[in-house]
């Protein structure tokens, strides 16, 4: 596996395909892995969850992401791939769920509304919970299954990205930033009358590519762009290559910004991204 940062992102034919389950809790269906809210999610009433879907085209898989989720310790998911006849399984791996290692204060709960939306205050030792699994070889089929494993216990996922993922042959560099951003907006009046827009604080960070070669740039990072421009979210994984802290260094997030390419010489050039992430 590479150590290089990589963009996972869900292509077409995942958005638009058919999600499917026998297993799901009244008004947490399973097509809510297709919304991009985390927080509208596919609940499991029992440890033990199955999913086929069916794609109107082929979508070609090197990499799985489940975000928002809340899966225990020893928890697996399973990817399956089938034949064009629907039936027929021909490829199927399974990973363990690595669960980060937090402080006690980074386990407090989060709150602050029905739907699990984080607080100011909760930003500060909320887990990051986007786990990403790398398939030991391509697929490209039209029907796929997960499962998910938590042994007894019901257990929420909020999204899943199954992806083509982007791997550029240079790392970020020198590294990322990482920002909490606060738009509100607090002034006083003339007479010393307070008026505040008191806003949800939220994280934000920015990295780059550099040394990105031709082939780079006009092949999967401008599908990239054009797929998901500011509005479809993706999954940066910074640490790919460290399963114990891949989940903490993997952030869901939207660019914020249309992502500036410097073409530095004639076969190189470097990207610049902002992104923030979803919380």
């Amino acid at each position: 596996m590479s150590t290089n940062a990589c963009i996972l992102w869900n292509t077409t034919a995942i958005d638009d395909a058919e999600f499917t389950t026998n297993d799901f809790v009244e008004g947490w269906p399973v097509s809510n892995l297709q919304h991009p809210q985390p927080a509208k999610a596919w609940k499991c009433p029992t440890g033990k969850g199955k999913i086929s879907i069916l794609c109107d085209e082929t979508a070609m898989i090197t990499a799985v992401a489940i975000v928002g989720h809340n899966l225990g310790i020893n928890s697996t998911l399973t990817i399956r791939g089938y034949a064009d006849d629907l039936v027929t399984e021909i490829y199927s791996e399974s990973f363990e769920v690595i669960q980060p290692i937090y402080t006690p204060a980074e386990l407090l709960p989060c709150n602050s509304s029905p739907l699990g939306y984080p607080s100011n205050e909760d930003l500060a030792v909320l887990p990051r919970t986007t786990a990403v699994f790398f398939l030991k070889e391509p697929l490209c089929q039209y029907k796929y299954k997960v499962e998910i494993d938590n042994g007894d216990e019901p257990f929420h996922v909020g999204r899943l990205i199954m992806s083509n993922h982007f791997t550029p042959a240079h790392n970020i560099s020198p590294g990322w930033t990482d920002t909490t951003g606060d738009t509100s907006n607090v002034e006083y009046s003339l007479g010393g009358q307070l008026y505040s827009d008191d806003r949800k604080r939220k994280y934000s960070f920015s990295f780059a590519f550099n040394y990105l070669s031709r082939g780079e740039v006009y092949g999967p990072l401008r599908k990239l762009l054009y797929h998901c421009g500011k509005s479809r979210p993706l999954v940066v994984s910074l640490v790919p290559d460290d399963p114990l802290i891949r989940q903490q260094t993997s952030l869901y997030c939207t660019l914020k910004s249309s992502v500036s390419i410097v073409h530095t010489r004639d076969d190189q050039s470097s990207a610049n991204f902002i992104a923030e992430e979803y919380l």
